[in-house]
């Protein structure tokens, strides 16, 4: 009889499958899903919540008969790198009223980009800029959401 351990891969597995049961149940509960013509508030966390459900609950069992891949995965993490990160993204919560969404998403960009060693300062600094302009067109202009203008405005 073989016995079961429970390893990472299971304990993490079998956490989003809760958390995504809990998601699901909640979505369910909470908002009114409408139909397909006519969706309403609750349509798409249903969407999200039993996709969640399906790729997890088949992750879970794929862990449960050793079935997994978490043997082949090596993971280093630098904690300096990691802890970085953390402040950067305070310093981008507590900074954007200031600065404003625009320059502070394009200076996080840069810090998490460089942190993460995406490439030469050229090449982030470019993805940078266009990811943060996008976002401001996609949400200021498509969108029309309120986005903190800081100092200079935008």
């Amino acid at each position: 009889m073989k016995k079961w351990k429970l390893t990472g891969e299971k304990a993490v597995n079998l956490c989003l499958l809760l958390v995504s049961a809990f998601y699901l149940a909640y979505s369910l509960t909470h908002y009114k899903v409408g139909s397909v013509r006519m969706p309403k508030e609750g349509f798409l966390p249903l969407i999200i919540g039993a996709g969640a459900v399906c790729v997890s609950a088949f992750l879970t069992v794929q862990s449960w008969i050793d079935k997994g891949d978490a043997a082949n995965v090596k993971f280093e993490i630098s904690w300096v790198r990691f802890g970085l990160m953390i402040a950067v993204s305070f310093a981008y919560a507590l900074l954007m009223n200031a600065l404003g969404y625009t320059l502070s998403t394009f200076l996080f960009l840069i810090a998490i980009l460089m942190l993460a060693r995406a490439g030469s300062w050229v090449k982030v600094t470019i993805i940078s800029l266009i990811c943060s302009v996008a976002f401001y067109v996609l949400f200021k202009v498509a969108l029309g959401v309120m986005l903190p203008g800081g100092f200079l405005g935008f």
